[in-house]
């Protein structure tokens, strides 16, 4: 469910489509909370240079969770004894097969909300050191998607949302049916993560990620350095920001570093 004001009026007085919010989608009470995204040098490279954040397909996070936007054991278990209660024991397979297809159809980029960077950050998500991480907020997280033109029109429904921790493994319980839901919630086993995602979904299955445009400016508050990033690393990415309009955004080093 999406709130029903879809449209708004520009300083022209013409009315303009906005993005519309699933209910659902949670925002922490302190907008100006600090978020991160750690990154090898390439994938800032490519993030800058294309002016565009990377939402990659949720059955392709094989890395950070191969279970992300699935139903716990104790779910699964209702659903199908639900199933046979009512003597369509076939629909079982049909369900699952619809997970599937919610998981290739939607599409993430996750931030760490923190005060500070945090060295399992720079161990879990930097894999061709030295590391970088974006530094931003969850209000700049949310213009970035309300400043989203009609060029772009194809990529919405766009959320924004803080993730809720669960017991996915045995008993935990996700309202049904609800497509987004699932990519709200993750296992108790991420609770140091502190995420807040961007979601995108209902989108071509045959593709393992869509990039969406972006203002450098309006996203980038500071770009770190991983602890154990040199001099030459630093120059590296000074150059590439200068040569990219981010002259005026800071560059720093890790807290670790300092």
């Amino acid at each position: 469910m999406r709130e029903g004001n879809v449209f708004k009026m520009d300083k022209n007085g013409y009315y303009q489509s906005v993005r519309e919010k699933d209910h659902r989608a949670k925002l922490p009470s302190d907008m100006n909370q600090t978020v991160w995204r750690y990154m090898d040098f390439w994938k800032l490279e490519d993030m800058l240079r294309t002016k565009s954040l990377y939402l990659c397909r949720a059955d392709q996070l094989q890395l950070s969770d191969k279970y992300e936007g699935t139903y716990s054991r104790l779910w699964t278990k209702n659903m199908e004894d639900f199933c046979y209660r009512v003597g369509q024991p076939q629909q079982i397979q049909k369900e699952k097969e619809s997970i599937e297809q919610n998981r290739r159809s939607t599409f993430i980029n996750c931030w760490c909300m923190n005060d500070h960077d945090l060295d399992l950050m720079w161990k879990a998500y930097i894999e061709d050191p030295p590391g970088i991480a974006i530094q931003s907020t969850v209000e700049r997280l949310e213009k970035v998607l309300d400043n989203q033109d009609k060029k772009v029109r194809e990529l919405w429904p766009l959320d924004l949302s803080i993730v809720t921790y669960y017991d996915q493994r045995e008993n935990g319980f996700i309202d049904y049916p609800s497509f987004i839901n699932p990519f709200l919630h993750k296992d108790w086993h991420f609770e140091l993560d502190n995420e807040i995602r961007i979601i995108a979904w209902n989108k071509p299955k045959d593709k393992s990620g869509i990039k969406l445009p972006l203002d450098l400016n309006v996203l980038i508050t500071k770009i770190v350095m991983s602890p154990n990033s040199t001099e030459a690393d630093t120059k590296r990415v000074r150059k590439l920001m200068d040569e990219v309009g981010l002259s005026g955004v800071e560059l720093g080093f890790s807290r670790y570093r300092e």
